[in-house]
């Protein structure tokens, strides 16, 4: 019994330790983390409180950098030679404050600022230079060298002051501090740095390495700045960006460091501080500007805007590093940070001036331009430019070179260009430069020659020209590809005959334009014209030495009647044209003519009078020639009162297209004839074309299918003439394909359009509007009264006219001897309408619909798509370009729209000279019809467009009227205008009846409009669905979840069923069919899931699998206890929220979890003790 006993205690003793030890433990583990998550506190506070210390540091201005053995220090001069304070910043760092300069070696601080300005010299690697905000200060770098390897801050620093720095023999500033720089100038405030040489501001003065100050700045290391803005102030809204700089001369070598650009913001401003870089101008000097990975030479860091470049001078190399332009924005491939707006938008880079010389190089290896936007993230639009141009001074043109080195290269399109050009350039090295004005221009692609000459002007007569005068007059000139100009005596005539006609033409009294061919030695040519003119300035007399304006212009015949003159219209007649004294071209706008003259002359045209008049051309530097103006009649007889001579003829109608006429069928149609002043018949051979320019335009516009009235004048050898009038219109007979045997009658009419609705058209109405003309088999002239219109055709035009219907019609005339002509009538609603208030105009236009995306609209395609049209008091319509854009900003946020892919209503105001508006509406969509790729000019289609939509499902069906509001769908038939929708039924009915469900999900829907377009957009349907669960006997019934349409369900823990194996959670499909769910599926319904059981073939068989009896780990999951709301994530990582009650419920592990743990186990060892002492007591 005693035994019993005693082995009883070993066994309860045993037990209390094991239970001991286990709570000890828990406690133990408790304490361990507590303690852990303590140190760990400690030590994020132990090195916050060391970045502060250190950020604080850096902040203190050292008074000694590095100790040494004391000496005696030398104080400067407090004042130089030019009354500047003479500072060393190798004896202290030098600080300039409101208050004047502190360090530097000055004994003591200044009590106010030099107003002089001060001249910094010395060489260091421990000091720096601070300009404080607020100060205004002029600063010499004078042999100035600052080292910074490895101190928080910058070399120098001159952020929100007036800084002007003159640069005196060599300077270095070198940064390898990574987020600090060399020159430093932080934030977009107003305030400027200037850089610039000594000899800046001397006249004519060109920056050389021999005699102008330089300046090395920058560094390697990574965000290191060179000239701009830093990376460890990026983040700062008052500091962020860089601005305001102003390069007047010097040496300027600029490195930046890895990301980073070399003179501009800092890599990523505009991402993380929206600071972007403005206003840099760069005037003169030599300037080397090189950027690092990502960003620009010249212009911004990464994903960092640039506005405002502006070179109007000096010499200026750029290059960008990987996927960075060498002038504009610089880039970077990969997904965009969330935190991130990346932007490489450039806009205002402004190339000028006679001199300027810029080389830009963007990356090779990622192809970027020399000047341009730099990469933007993965999956975002490219970046967009603005007015980046170049625009060489008066009396210069621009050239732009476009390859992949000085020597590989073409010159772009429209080089060389006399004034502003758009900078458009396709591969990474870009040279822009500029050169004296010439009128033509060769460049050779092989050898990249370059020949240019002026065109010529004279009057036609006296003595002819000297081959050294026509080389003066010309200015011909050229360089060979490395730049040198060849020698006067190389460029050479191509051709003797040409000069030998010219002069034959002028000593003889001919006018014309005769062209002059001049070459390089290796062949390069160019060809320039020499315009001999009736009256003017005769240019043999040119004097080398004593330059004058030229000019010159020619008399000219022209048809009287009808509407008076334009100044315009005279000047083009008159062939009027000038130079200045240096050989520069006068424009046309810059010629004006005699307004009495003038005058006269339309008083005589509009009430149908013949005659000759004077009307003089008058230069803008007031050179003048005079002319003789002949106003002639049609279709009737001309009387020579001084010769006798009379002559007539008859006009001519035709269809146009096809082939031209020949001379001899002119004369036949026109039945030309002339008689002398004794009334005899002149023979047809001394009947003469007057003007050859008039019977080429006539078959120019012919054989491409123009249509108008063209004139035609015959002469006599006695200089008497008639004009006759070809018509050539759409439709009719084609006059051209007649044989001089053939008498037929001739009939020709036009096209038209009209507005629809309103009164019906009169039959005179309809005559007008279609231009019919006719003649007989006599060729006499069929009157509109004899001309009738098929009446069937006339009733459908009225009926759709006056119901407001809009179409085309055809519509036939008759002329009396039966033959007919039919051409087409539109019927057109315009959108908007408006008059002026003084009612002496009137506009219309049309709305334009378009998908968004793509290339952006030309202002000649938005009138053509708008069909705008403006008229007269008198109903006369205006022509197209004297309709402009109101306000050039609603073109630019509309192509900006565009481009970008968004889409919207954007308004579009149109207006006249005498402020008369309209304003359209231009819908932009996802999908349908770019009008931005509309068909050749007057050609129109039909157009459709829509945009994609989201709506909640469940509620009632869509109508068509519904879905088109939705989608904002817009339609114009092959008039503009609008056309009425409508929509596939099978695609709406399958959307109706998902959403009549609540089913939720992707649905396409096309609309389409009569003729065959259509329009794909997508509708989304979005809502929420339960998803239940039925544990079909099992112990667990997971709660039901509320699931996002289009989202995962969760997948619930697996119920247990006694004797069976769980298969998975099934439902049944349309069909009725039971399918296994896979919660891989997204949901667009509402689901029952139902739990599947297989019976247990071990416990049938009465042997469980060894694997079975293993206890399995039970799995933690995100479950609260009963009674709370269980929140789990799916496999989106969305909050799926659930309802229901769970009959197993695992606590939350955690601190409470352990407590308790330990506390429950010292609870059962102090029972088992207590047990065990009452046990040894009653033994006892």
């Amino acid at each position: 019994m005693q035994k019993k006993r005693k082995v009883w205690n070993t066994v309860l003793i045993c037990l209390l330790t094991a239970v001991l030890a286990a709570g000890s433990g828990a406690l133990s583990a408790k304490e361990n983390t507590e303690e852990a998550e303590q140190e760990q506190q400690d030590q994020s506070a132990s090195d916050e409180e060391q970045k502060t210390e250190m950020s604080s540091t850096a902040e203190i201005e050292q008074e000694e950098e590095t100790k040494l053995p004391k000496k005696k220090k030398k104080t400067l001069k407090s004042l130089a030679k030019d009354s500047r304070t003479l500072l060393d910043v190798s004896k202290k760092s030098v600080r300039i404050k409101a208050t004047g300069a502190a360090g530097g070696g000055l004994a003591q601080e200044e009590s106010r600022l030099n107003t002089k300005g001060y001249r910094i010299t010395g060489t260091t690697a421990v000091n720096k230079i601070i300009v404080d905000p607020g100060v205004t200060t002029d600063i010499i770098f004078d042999h100035l060298s600052i080292t910074n390897k490895t101190r928080s801050e910058n070399c120098v620093t001159v952020s929100r002051a007036n800084v002007t720095i003159t640069l005196i023999g060599e300077n270095k500033l070198s940064c390898e501090k990574r987020d600090y720089g060399a020159l430093v100038k932080d934030g977009m405030d107003n305030t400027a740095l200037i850089l610039q040489c000594e000899h800046s501001k001397e006249q004519g003065h060109k920056c050389r390495k021999e005699t102008c100050g330089s300046l090395e700045v920058g560094g390697t290391t990574v965000h290191v700045t060179a000239i701009g803005s830093t990376v460890v102030n990026r983040e700062k809204a008052d500091l962020t960006g860089f601005s305001n700089l102003y390069i007047k001369g010097g040496i300027i070598a600029a490195q930046a460091g890895e990301h980073n650009c070399a003179i501009g913001s800092a890599c990523a401003s505009w991402c993380v501080g929206k600071g972007y870089t403005k206003n840099i101008r760069i005037s003169g000097g030599i300037v080397t500007a090189s950027g690092g990975v990502s960003c620009a030479g010249i212009g911004s860091g990464s994903w960092t805007p640039t506005d405002g470049i502006y070179i109007t001078g000096g010499n200026i190399y750029a290059s960008g590093g990987t996927n960075a332009a060498g002038i504009g924005s610089g880039g970077h491939t990969g997904a965009e940070d969330g935190t991130y707006g990346a932007n490489v938008n450039v806009s205002n880079v402004v190339i000028s001036g006679g001199d300027t010389v810029v080389t830009a190089l963007g990356d090779k290896s990622t192809n970027m331009p020399g000047i341009g936007c730099g990469t933007p993230p993965d999956n975002k639009p490219q970046g967009t430019i603005t007015n980046v141009i170049a625009s060489p001074d008066t009396g210069f043109q621009g050239y732009i070179q476009d390859g992949t080195s000085e020597t590989d290269y073409n010159f772009t399109k429209h080089t060389p260009f006399p004034s502003a050009s758009p900078i458009s350039v396709e591969k990474f090295y870009t040279k822009i430069y500029f050169g004296p004005f010439r009128d033509e221009n060769t460049i050779a692609n092989d050898t990249k020659e370059q020949i240019g000459a002026n065109n010529i002007i004279s009057k036609t007569g006296g003595a002819g020209f000297s081959e050294s005068q026509l080389k003066e007059l010309a200015k011909v000139n050229g360089k060979r590809e490395n730049g040198t100009s060849f020698m006067e005596g190389e460029l050479t005539f191509t051709d003797a005959r040409q000069i030998q006609n010219i002069n034959q033409a002028k000593t003889s009294g001919k006018i014309g334009n005769f062209p002059l061919t001049f070459r390089t030695p290796n062949g390069t040519k160019v060809t320039v014209t020499i315009f001999l003119r009736g009256n003017g300035t005769d240019s043999a007399e040119f004097e080398p030495n004593n330059p004058i304006p030229t000019i010159g212009a020619n008399d000219f015949e022209t048809n009287t009647g009808g509407d008076p003159f334009t100044e315009e219209q005279l000047k083009k007649l008159g062939e009027v044209k000038g130079k200045d004294k240096e050989g520069n071209t006068i424009s046309l706008d810059d010629f004006t003519v005699d307004l009495d003259q003038f005058q006269k002359i339309n008083e005589a045209k509009t009430s149908g009078k013949t005659g000759i008049f004077d009307l003089s051309y008058t230069s803008k530097d007031g050179k003048q020639v005079t002319v003789k103006v002949s106003l002639v009649g049609y279709d009737e007889i001309t009387e020579d009162t001084d010769t006798g001579e009379t002559i007539k003829g008859m006009n001519i109608i035709s269809k146009t297209g096809g082939k031209g006429f020949t001379e001899k069928q002119l004369r036949e149609l026109s039945r030309v004839k002339a008689f002398d002043e004794n009334g005899q018949e002149v023979p047809a051979v001394d009947i003469l074309f007057s003007d050859q320019d008039q019977l080429t335009a006539i078959n120019k516009a012919k054989t491409t299918g123009e249509i108008g009235n063209f004139p035609l004048t015959f002469q006599t050898l006695s200089g008497t003439e008639v004009t006759v009038t070809v018509f050539l219109r759409d439709h009719g007979t084609d006059t051209s394909e007649m044989g001089s045997e053939n008498s037929i009658s001739t009939i020709g009419a036009n096209d038209f359009e009209k507005d629809t609705g309103g009164d019906p058209f009169t039959k005179e109405q309809l005559k007008k509007y279609g231009e019919v003309k006719g003649k007989d088999t006599e060729g006499n002239t069929i009157l509109p009264d004899d001309f009738t219109v098929d009446l069937e055709q006339f009733r459908k035009i009225n009926q759709a006219k006056t119901s407001g219907k809009s179409g085309v019609f055809d519509l036939t005339y008759f002329a009396n001897d039966g033959s007919a002509v039919t051409v087409k009538v539109s019927l057109v609603k315009y959108d908007e309408t408006s008059e002026a208030p003084d009612q002496t105009e009137s506009m219309k236009g049309m709305d334009i619909i378009s998908k968004t995306g793509g290339e952006g609209f030309t202002g000649s395609q938005l009138k053509e798509l708008s069909r705008v049209k403006a008229f007269d008091e008198s109903g006369k319509e205006l022509t197209a370009e004297e309709i402009v854009f109101s306000d050039p900003d609603q073109l630019t946020s509309l192509n900006k729209a565009k481009t970008a892919g968004e889409t919207g209503n954007f308004s579009l105001t149109f207006q006249t000279a005498k402020g008369t508006e309209i304003t359209i509406t231009v819908h932009l969509r996802d999908h349908g019809t770019d009008g931005a790729k509309n068909p050749e000019p007057g050609k129109f289609d039909a157009s459709i467009a829509a945009n994609n939509a989201v709506h909640k499902t469940g509620g009632t069906a869509f109508t068509k009227e519904d879905l088109i509001k939705l989608c904002e769908a817009k339609g114009k038939d092959e008039t503009r205008s609008d056309a009425e929708l409508n929509i596939k039924n099978e695609e709406m009915n399958k959307l109706n009846a998902a959403k009549q469900k609540g089913r939720t999900g992707t649905f396409d829907l096309t609309f389409f409009i009569s003729g065959g377009k259509e329009v794909s957009v997508v509708v989304t349907l979005t809502g929420e669905h339960k998803v239940s669960f039925n544990p079909n006997g099992g112990d667990f019934t997971p709660k039901t979840q509320t699931v996002p349409g289009g989202k995962c369900a969760v997948e619930p823990k697996e119920p247990k069923r006694k004797s069976y194996i769980f298969e998975g959670w099934y439902y049944k499909d349309e069909n009725g069919k039971e399918q296994k769910w896979d919660f891989e599926t997204p949901v667009h319904a509402d689901l029952s899931l139902k739990a599947a059981w297989k019976k247990d073939a071990g416990e049938v068989n009465g042997t469980a699998q060894k694997e079975n009896n293993k206890t399995k780990k039970k799995e933690t999951g995100n479950y609260s206890w009963e009674g709370e709301e269980i929140l789990e994530s799916n496999k989106n990582g969305e909050v799926i929220t659930g309802s229901g009650s769970s009959k197993e419920s695992t606590a939350k592990t955690g601190d409470t979890a352990d407590f308790s743990m330990a506390f429950v186990m010292l609870a059962a060892g102090g029972g088992i003790l207590t047990l065990l002492l009452h046990k040894n007591r009653k033994n006892k």
